[in-house]
């Protein structure tokens, strides 16, 4: 076999090794000869490229190769030697002169390519001969053509010789062959059509011998079976063992071959086969008969437990968003769902082209955070099933390949290569590029920032070998000079060539590797002390820049120090900025990879730059290694949070939490994800006790404050009055800073308006800041964006576009901040976040700007007396109504933009009760909205309607499901009654209004969007307004569509109209006819959407010109 011509295709996988043949046999029961001392023949070697990478692999081997003279190969062959090892030897014979010839004993023979064409005569001769010079344990592999499937090219013989008949010399008829042959693949003749697929390079000769002389002459297995074992030889399997499987192709015929096919009787079970599947070639394994009695009926799939395995497999991605789709070499894709199966393909990525034990496989799979998976299993069925796929991507040996025991360091070239053409140590062959070439001219793989991309694209084709720790060192190099954005493939493998065999990796298990017992960096003695503390120092004080300008100075000083570059990078993620961060760890990694805390480190980076998978994947390696690592446990959950897997997210704290349990951090994660299933009597004490240990931590009062909005226990005044407390610490701390404020009052043309916000993005406040936002006046107003968050997407992109000048502050002190904001002169600084994350609410402690404001974000009061006003819509309440739950002054807004529903929204359909007999109704909020008091009163509600149901959607998962099926049981609720949906598409969500009568409100904290998207879909919202903004969202979009008639004043009104709405079907099918478009009416609006919110900003400003302080602002339509 040789390397393809320019007209083949870039990427080819050869099978016909001993390596692969020997792991084949292993798998039918029957062992053979290893390989580095193994004696190969091939027949049919072409110019022999391949037997040549083979001998550059096993220099104790011996490698014969042997092609028909008639092929015209000498002269390539010749040229080969040249440059050949002394094991390889290559000749060009006339079957003649081969069989007349005493070559010894090989243990593997393979017969193809030109061989494989011979008539049935002389290959049983070839046969016979191949059988005397095969040692005991050897392994015949030969290629040839079968029945059924080669009835095809007995109709292509038939046509060449009806054509070449009328020719009247030989060569004439070898024209006239050729000739058909073109025409039938230019008329698209398929099939196991050989002749066709091979004629081009087929010699004058052997198309003669095979075309012309031949006659029509193939064999069943059955056939083939019989002549054989005349010859002392047994059949062993199919050099593509996963093509004797019934399973290999589809279920149709996994279940008809099941059906039919002979117990026990291995030939029949194959022949049966080939009828089903028509099979046309056959590539058999034979041994000695003597050896008959070891052979299985099918390849055994238990033993690919034995085999090790590799893969250059990479996994795909789609606008950043990872998937689940892998390609390799071959760029065959490879999809799945299937945990287990993904993860193993990731693992043989990292690995590559080195490959890994079953037992490495299940160490580097399993995930400590799904303990109860039986991984062992379900890797040995992943391996099957991708067995049974035939990946030509996925390889597999029994022994160590060439790239697990060399020993080579620095890193060196692997490859047999012949111009842009390469073969790996995997025998696939691919397609170099100029770059690629260029590189691998050099003696060594040398790496530079110029050409380490090119280095890791030969890496990924198989082209690079190095023992463990120089693996461990070129990847580090790698590392170092690689884009940080483009990295963290290269993360994961260096784990594995940084781990112990004990841990899954590949070093020798004395090494000191991150798979010992470590959770901590080395000491940091080459750091004085005296810097720490005057680090520490700038740090508390805030001055985050003077702190950063430090330690970068110390890394110019000290560039290959990994105690400063460990500092760099800790710095980098502990104030936000993490970009730079990503680059420092990763030159961290190019020093040191020896601390689980430097890759926990740059998981934490992964997770806040939104790169989800990553940060998942490198925090379970983690935990494998050193299952104690609180912090990777608390990241595992916040991942979980996001996915609304909240049972496993808790189960992951709780496991934080047994190890650390006295960090804030992971006390406060554990109340907000009790909150998040609404168990609000558990989450309250979790979050009140962060702020029992850690009162300056303003991001856990946060959490406490909004745990509380959710909660029926506390008055609107108690709430206000824990708000307050939120505010009065902040001041403490902004008393003690060192911030001075230089404010004067003048009247200006154009007001200078900064928005501060963590969700600049694709976000609900966005959508509803985006309409004021695009529509404010330029001429009177300057946009000044604060982003305060890792958000970065198309909506944040086009918002940075529109605004006069555009921050990211993630990385400043809140100090600096508010430094900042005095800088620019902001004349009114404006809240979008409120307490909720991302929040800067300590820097508006501070007064940077005259006037400051909240909206939109939390709906609430900031409980801060330095924050003047809150805007609010009109539609809430009346002016003086809510006033009372504030600190700030209320600014009432008339409403200008209101919902905008999606535009392929699914029509309103029918009333379903008209059909069902009984009233549905449901709950589309958020779960941690549904309180123990709000099931209660719905309860109360089922118990008087008896035939009614309830849907409750949004559900995370089947035990979030089942927790309210018992809440609702303990109330005497049979759940036969009550109906649950996950959480689903937007289009399914509204569809699913088509299925319910009526919304129930949650409260205290009721639904916001949720009423509008039911308004547009013709259900309305039965809801309570209270006396706080957070119970009074819904009633304003009620209020708005003239739908006073659902809010209710209290619970026992509620429940009073809840029951009568049972009894009035016919008015609510009526009323479900005419909502969207009664809110399509009441939307069109005749002004420009920022005018009441501009007229807002220059009354206030007035207000702080003239001197006057703080007071609440009515805006009326006609203002």
């Amino acid at each position: 076999m040789g390397l393809p011509t320019e007209s083949d295709k870039s990427y080819s996988i050869c099978y016909s090794t001993p390596g692969h043949i020997r792991a084949v046999n292993h798998l039918y029961g029957v062992t053979t000869p290893v390989l580095d001392t193994a004696r190969v023949l091939e027949l049919g070697a072409g110019e022999g490229y391949t037997l040549y990478s083979q001998a550059l692999m096993y220099p104790n081997s011996r490698f014969v190769g042997v092609e028909l003279e008639s092929e015209n190969s000498l002269s390539s062959q010749q040229a080969l030697l040249g440059s050949a090892p002394d094991n390889l030897a290559l000749f060009s014979l006339s079957l003649d002169d081969l069989l007349s010839q005493d070559i010894g004993e090989y243990d593997y023979i393979i017969i193809h390519g030109s061989f494989s064409w011979l008539s049935n005569d002389i290959r049983d001769q070839l046969l016979a001969f191949c059988q005397q010079h095969l040692s005991p344990q050897g392994c015949i592999a030969i290629e040839w053509e079968c029945h059924p499937g080669a009835k095809i090219n007995e109709i292509i013989r038939d046509a060449v010789q009806i054509h070449s008949s009328l020719a009247n010399d030989i060569e004439t008829q070898i024209a006239s062959s050729r000739a058909m042959l073109s025409w039938l693949k230019l008329n698209g003749v398929t099939g196991e059509a050989a002749f066709l697929k091979s004629s081009d390079t087929l010699s004058d000769l052997l198309i003669s011998h095979s075309l012309l002389q031949t006659p029509n002459e193939y064999r069943y297995l059955l056939e083939f079976a019989g002549v054989i074992e005349t010859f002392g030889l047994a059949y062993v399997g199919d050099l593509l063992p996963w093509t004797e499987l019934a399973a290999h192709y589809d279920e149709k015929i996994q279940h008809l071959h099941n059906v039919l096919s002979p117990l026990n009787n291995k030939i029949l079970i194959q022949q049966y086969l080939d009828f089903a599947v028509n099979r046309g070639t056959r590539f058999s394994l034979l041994t000695h008969s003597d050896n008959a009695q070891t052979v299985s009926v099918l390849p055994d799939l238990t033993k690919l437990k034995d085999l090790r395995w590799a893969g250059s497999f990479r996994r795909q991605s789609l606008q950043g968003r990872i998937l689940n789709t892998l390609t390799a070499n071959s760029e065959t894709p490879v999809s799945t769902d299937d945990i287990a199966t993904l993860a193993l393909l990731d693992v043989l990525g990292d690995g590559w082209p080195a490959s890994l034990t079953f037992e490495q496989l299940v160490y580097n799979v399993r995930q400590p955070d799904l303990e109860d998976k039986a991984w062992r299993e379900d890797i040995s069925q992943s391996l099957s099933a991708l067995f049974l796929k035939g990946l030509p991507d996925l390889h597999f040996s029994l022994d160590k390949s060439v790239y697990d025991t060399c020993q080579a360091a620095p890193a060196q070239w692997v490859a047999a290569t012949r111009g842009k053409y390469a073969i790996n140590r995997w025998h696939e062959t691919v397609e170099l590029n100029d770059e690629e070439l260029s590189a691998m001219s050099a003696p060594t793989p040398v790496v530079t920032a110029q050409n380490a991309q090119i280095l890791f694209s030969l890496v990924k084709k198989g082209m690079v070998a190095a023992a463990p720790k120089a693996w461990r060192a070129f990847l580090q190099q790698l590392i170092g000079h690689f884009p940080a954005e483009e990295t963290w493939p290269l993360v994961f493998s260096l784990i594995l060539y940084s781990g112990t065999e004990a841990n899954g990796g590949f070093l020798p298990s004395a090494r000191a590797t991150p798979g010992k017992k470590k959770t901590s960096m080395p000491a940091l003695a080459p750091v004085e002390e005296a810097f720490h503390r005057q680090l520490e120092k700038l740090m508390q004080e805030g001055r985050f820049q003077q702190a950063r300008a430090s330690i970068e100075r110390l890394v110019a000083q000290r560039p290959d120090n990994v105690h400063v570059h460990y500092l760099l990078a800790n710095f980098y993620l502990r104030t936000s900025d993490y970009d730079a961060g990503l680059k420092a760890s990763m030159s961290l990694l190019s020093l040191q990879s020896s601390s689980w805390r430097i890759f926990y480190e740059l998981s934490a980076i992964f997770y806040r730059k939104n790169w989800r998978w990553q940060a998942g994947r490198l925090a379970r390696a983690i935990l494998r290694a050193e299952p104690g690592y609180a912090a990777a446990w608390d990241l595992l959950s916040s991942l979980y949070r996001e996915m609304m897997e909240y049972t496993l997210a808790e189960m992951c704290l709780r496991k934080a939490i047994e190890i650390e349990p006295r960090s804030a951090g992971i006390i406060e994660n554990l109340g907000t994800i009790l909150g998040d299933q609404s168990k609000m009597s558990e989450a309250i004490p979790y979050l009140r006790r962060v702020v029992e240990l850690d009162p300056g931590n303003f991001n856990a009062f946060t959490s406490l404050l909004f745990g509380l909005t959710h909660s029926t226990e506390l008055t609107a005044q108690e709430l206000l009055e824990e708000h307050k407390q939120f505010g009065q610490a902040a001041e403490r701390w902004a008393s003690k800073q060192p911030f001075t404020i230089t404010h004067t009052r003048e009247e200006k043309s154009r007001l200078r308006i900064g928005f501060v916000s963590g969700d600049f993005g694709r976000h609900p406040v966005t959508n509803f800041l985006a309409p004021v936002w695009y529509s404010l006046d330029r001429d009177r107003f300057e946009i000044y964006g604060y982003q305060n968050s890792p958000l970065q997407d198309e909506v944040t992109e086009r918002l940075m576009e529109s605004a006069c000048v555009w921050s990211k502050v993630t990385h400043l002190s809140h100090l600096e901040f508010a430094e900042q904001v005095k800088r620019d002169g902001i004349d009114i600084l404006v809240d979008l976040s409120g307490h909720t994350g991302y929040n800067r609410l300590p820097a508006f402690a501070l007064k940077p700007a005259p006037v400051q404001l909240s909206w939109i974000g939390y709906p609430g009061t900031t409980g801060m007396a330095t924050v003047d006003y809150y805007l609010i819509d009109s539609r809430f309440a009346e002016p003086g109504v809510l006033d009372p739950a504030f600190v700030e002054k209320l600014i009432y807004l008339p409403a200008v933009q209101q919902f905008h529903p999606n535009k392929e929204s699914p029509d309103v359909g029918p009333l379903p009760a008209l059909k069902n007999g009984f009233i549905t109704f449901a709950s589309f909020n958020r779960p941690k909205k549904i309180n123990d008091e709000v099931v209660r009163v719905w309860s109360k509600i089922l118990h008087s309607i008896p035939e009614a149901r309830l849907l409750i959607g949004y559900m995370s998962d089947s035990n979030m499901v089942n927790h309210f099926r018992m809440l609702f049981k303990e109330q005497g609720i049979n759940e036969e009654r009550l109906l649950f949906r996950q959480k689903m598409s937007l289009h399914e969500y509204l569809a699913l209004h088509n299925d319910i009568d009526v919304l129930l409100d949650t409260f205290p904290y009721t639904g916001g969007t949720t009423t509008w998207h039911a308004i547009w879909m013709g259900v309305p919202t039965l809801t309570i307004a209270g006396d706080t903004i957070a119970s009074r969202q819904c009633s304003a979009g009620l209020n708005f569509c003239g739908l006073q008639d659902f809010v209710a004043v209290d619970k026992e009104q509620y429940i009073a109209k809840a029951v009568l709405l049972s009894e009035q079907t016919h008015a609510l099918a009526e009323l479900r006819q005419s909502l969207r478009s009664r809110l399509k009416e009441k939307s069109v609006s005749q002004v420009r959407e920022a005018i009441y919110f501009e007229r807002a900003l220059e009354i206030i400003w007035q207000r702080y010109c003239q001197g006057l302080p703080p007071a609440p602002v009515v805006i009326n339509s006609d203002t």
